[in-house]
């Protein structure tokens, strides 16, 4: 199968915040980072132990809701596969999956509609970026 890992970037500065958060929404052990940039690294032992997309998505969105700031979720598989989501203040901003047919997260029917749905929007994540910047840089990453 290969590795696997989820961890969740939150936009804060307030490490009591997202702990006191992550406690509420965890059901077993978290990691919780000091703030970097603006950021805060977050692994929630359950997300990689079950590795269950729905579940990831929920506690990514609980956390971006419950701080009122951007979460994102970002998940890797079999060594080679890549997922991202991004909510904030609770909303689902962009949504990314290189390979909506790979087997840990495939679906049982992959037609257009889900294909677009996982294409990601770097427009949406530029956002997200620091100031300098651009929809080039963005670009760059997704396609190296």
């Amino acid at each position: 199968m290969g590795e696997k890992f989820v961890n969740y970037q939150i936009r804060s500065s307030s490490v009591e915040n997202v702990v006191d958060v992550v406690k509420n929404l965890t059901r077993t052990k978290a990691y919780v980072s000091p703030p970097k940039n603006g950021w805060i690294t977050v692994y929630d032992q359950m997300s990689d132990y079950e590795f269950k997309y729905t579940e990831i998505s929920k506690f990514s969105q609980n956390l971006s809701a419950s701080l009122l700031t951007v979460a994102f979720a970002f998940i890797v598989f079999s060594g080679l596969h890549f997922i991202y989501l991004v909510y904030d203040t609770g909303k689902l901003v962009d949504e990314f999956y290189d390979d909506p047919e790979a087997s840990e997260f495939g679906f049982d029917y992959v037609n257009d509609a889900v294909i677009e749905r996982f294409k990601g929007d770097p427009d949406k994540l530029l956002k997200y970026c620091l100031p300098s910047t651009t929809l080039e840089d963005v670009l760059k990453v997704k396609t190296s």
